[in-house]
């Protein structure tokens, strides 16, 4: 199996038990290894699901500014990855 990366999701800013769990996987998975943007409890997230994505304000635009930004780490993240078999 090959993972490439951790992304932690629906995190409350400044959460005790959310705080514990990002350090506890800092310590068993490596901070490389945990994906720099994280997706924080939003409730336009949810709203998605109802209303399918829009772009009205920007709440929305902010949503998908974060995701835009997650699918490019995930893409540099593959990159890497397919690189390393290249020189195998």
């Amino acid at each position: 199996i090959e993972v490439v990366g951790i992304l932690p999701v629906l995190l409350k800013n400044n959460g005790k038990v959310d705080e514990y769990i990002m350090e506890n996987a800092r310590e068993i998975f490596g901070e490389e290894n945990l994906f720099k943007h994280i997706v924080p409890q939003m409730e336009r997230i949810k709203r998605f699901d109802v209303n399918g994505i829009t772009e009205n304000d920007r709440h929305d635009l902010n949503v998908i500014e974060l995701y835009e930004k997650i699918s490019d780490e995930l893409l540099s993240r593959i990159n890497v990855f397919e690189s390393m078999k290249v020189g195998v």
